[in-house]
């Protein structure tokens, strides 16, 4: 469901002896030199921003939290009129609900991940997602009436949003986190806790939100902002959060 980012060295300009690999849930990057090689997964998720365009559009007042993302970057159309004041207060607190379960999805899609001849794994994977809440019925939301009717009435749109964000991005400008930076970190780790790069790897779920955003999902994996991906102070704060906390597990 994700869309993979740079793909080559040549694309992004990398220095000689690394490698960037294109994986299902997003890009991977790992180092090439010998047999020790550390690795690091970037993703772009659908389903989270799905779910931020329905908190957005249908102005769900969710409560500021920790683990609770800043507004889009992008102002979705205002489908408030699709519930009325109390409906919108009750959809906020079911919503919250929804959005963990969301990312404890994605979170097990990259710890968890199915061989293509796994057939059990898939099966799994796919009752997985239909627990959390996912298109087109949405099945698993209709104990909860207001945020059911709030996702019918906007996913489509953003589903639209979500793939016209993609299509419309330069392939250069769809990471977020600087190469160079990554390897950086991930060396400063390897040295710093006296480990083989080997055991070196974190995950980032990089969500197109507003400010300098960021929250540990797991040890190892970490939702950020875009912004925060892309400035060298957070990121190298979210890099040394998930290779650090990954070690620690």
């Amino acid at each position: 469901m994700d869309t993979p980012a740079s793909t080559t060295p040549e694309e992004r300009g990398d220095p000689r002896g690394w490698r960037r690999a294109a994986s299902k849930s997003g890009v991977v990057v790992v180092q090439e030199a010998g047999s020790a090689s550390w690795r690091f997964e970037e993703s772009n998720p659908q389903l989270p921003h799905v779910a931020l365009y329905v908190r957005d559009a249908v102005q769900l007042p969710v409560p500021a939290a920790p683990g609770v993302p800043p507004a889009l970057t992008h102002r979705p159309p205002d489908r408030s009129s699709l519930l009325s004041f109390a409906e919108r207060d009750e959809a906020a607190r079911q919503w919250e609900s929804w959005w963990d379960a969301l990312l404890e999805l994605e979170v097990r899609a990259r710890t968890r991940p199915s061989a293509p001849n796994d057939r059990r794994g898939w099966e799994q994977r796919r009752m997985e997602r239909e627990q959390a809440g996912v298109p087109p019925e949405f099945a698993a939301l209709q104990d909860r009436p207001p945020l059911h009717r709030a996702v019918l009435g906007t996913y489509r749109e953003a589903l639209d949003w979500t793939n016209d964000r993609r299509s419309s991005r330069p392939r250069s400008d769809r990471l977020g986190f600087a190469y160079e930076l990554v390897r950086q970190v991930a060396e400063d780790v390897a040295f710093d806790r006296q480990v083989s790069p080997a055991e070196v790897n974190g995950t980032a779920l990089v969500l197109d939100v507003t400010g300098e955003w960021w929250h540990e999902l797991t040890p190892g994996t970490v939702a950020c902002s875009l912004a925060a991906a892309r400035a060298p102070v957070p990121a190298r704060r979210v890099l040394r959060l998930a290779f650090d906390a990954a070690l620690d597990r």
